[in-house]
């Protein structure tokens, strides 16, 4: 499979002349809202339980349960806080406690 591009979702920049894509359709009235829902999932060829980004809101039926709106600690990328990661069954967390940082780059 072949990439056809990449798509940036950031914070505005103090030296970048223009704002963010998704701030300016809001302002535009393009979309109903300057937030965007990611939900990741399996690739699968029929695209039955893959990944899906909606842009302006939210998907309620690939929701279960109440939303939990989470914060970004960083000022440059979208960054959230992250206690581990599950590979094939397994938690990987960082020896030491300390907490760690991941950043969604869509």
């Amino acid at each position: 499979m072949t990439s056809i591009g990449i798509l940036g979702i950031g914070f505005p920049q103090s030296d970048v002349p223009v704002q963010s894509w998704i701030i300016e359709a809001y302002d535009r009235s393009l979309i109903p809202a300057p937030v965007y829902m990611l939900a990741l999932g399996r690739y699968n060829s029929d695209n039955t339980d893959g990944s899906v980004l909606v842009i302006g809101g939210y998907d309620e039926s690939l929701v279960q349960g109440d939303l939990n709106w989470i914060s970004c600690s960083g000022d440059f990328h979208v960054q959230i806080p992250m206690d581990g990661v599950i590979v094939n069954d397994y938690t990987v967390v960082r020896q030491d406690g300390a907490p760690m940082q991941a950043i969604i780059d869509v």
